[in-house]
Parts: structure tokens; sequence; C-alpha cells
């Protein structure tokens, strides 16, 4: 993609952000992969946000950041998921990248962003379903299973994110750590 038609994407206005609607057509109570371009250039804005507000412990948020990771999910080089409550708004987001371990042909698929909080018009938060925490991991593990993953990962520095973990039985294996120079 040329840098040109990024700039040029359709942007989602304030209003329809906050609203949050999604085709009648998409599941409820579900978390969905988005497919092509358009949708990805539509709902950018909420996982701007998330990139934003759940960045990895070891990445600081700049517009290089964000910019990059836009371009790597137009191409289709990460993937966008919307969480979708039972009155079809969008309550959380999730981006992931099948990756290829340095010097393996390894493949695992990374969460690079789990975000689950927008405000509504009427300013109240929405917040992820369990059942689609639930439903939504396996999704992962089928996603990741499917093109050839031998695990699903992730970097959280958040309570929330980690409780939830243990919650879906996963191993949480390791700190990250970092010095400022």
């Amino acid at each position: 993609m040329e840098a040109e038609s990024i700039t040029s994407l359709p942007v989602t206005t304030n209003a329809t952000l906050l609203q949050g609607d999604v085709p009648e057509s998409w599941d409820k109570d579900a978390l969905i992969l988005l497919k092509d371009r358009a949708e990805v250039a539509h709902y950018w804005p909420y996982f701007r946000t998330a990139l934003q507000e759940s960045h990895p412990p070891n990445h600081s948020v700049s517009e290089g950041y964000l910019t990059s990771n836009m371009f790597l999910a137009m191409k289709g080089d990460i993937q966008c998921w919307l969480a979708v409550d039972k009155d079809r708004k969008v309550c959380g987001t999730a981006m992931t990248q099948i990756r290829q371990r340095p010097y393996s042909n390894e493949l695992f698929m990374q969460i690079i962003s789990l975000f689950g909080e927008y405000k509504t018009d009427d300013e109240k938060k929405l917040k992820i379903p369990r059942i689609i925490f639930k439903e939504g991991f396996a999704k992962f593990l089928e996603y990741a299973k499917g093109n050839g993953c031998s695990s699903v990962e992730a970097f959280s520095a958040s309570d929330n994110v980690l409780s939830i973990c243990q919650m879906l039985n996963c191993s949480v294996m390791q700190s990250y750590v970092r010095w400022e120079l």
C-alpha cells in the first residue's frame, strides 16, 4: 500500500465510534475477525485507542508505532478482532500477529493488544462479557492452530488481563524487565 493511500482512509466520526454499532449479519456476544481492508479502515479508531491504552510493556506509543500497526493491519499482516456484545455494540478489540521464532520454523500467534472498554453516547462503559473472553480465546486457539502455530502468546502488565488469562488456564511464565536509559 502506498503511503498516501493510508492518510486518505475513511475516518469514523466520534458519534459513530461512540455508538459502536456493527452489521446485523455479525454474531452477537462474539469475537469477530475483520476480513478486509474496508472493515479494518472503518473500525481503525477502536484499534488506535486500544494501542494507545493497552500497548505491550515493551513498547512506547508514538505516532510511528500507531501508523506502522495500521499499515500492517491494512496489509493483513496483523489480524484485527472486534468483541461484539448482545446489543451489537463494539465492547472490545484484539490485535494478533502470526510470527516465526528466530532461528527456527516454529510459528506462534502473538496477541499485540487486548482492550475492552469503550464509552457509549450516554457515557456508559461497555466491558467485554466473560462469554466473549472464553469463546474468543477458543477462536484465537483455533485460528492459531489453523495457521500452523504451536502457541498463543502475549506480554501484559495489566492485572486484569493476567487474571483473565489465569481464568482461561493460560500459564503466566515471565515478567518483562526494562531499564530506561
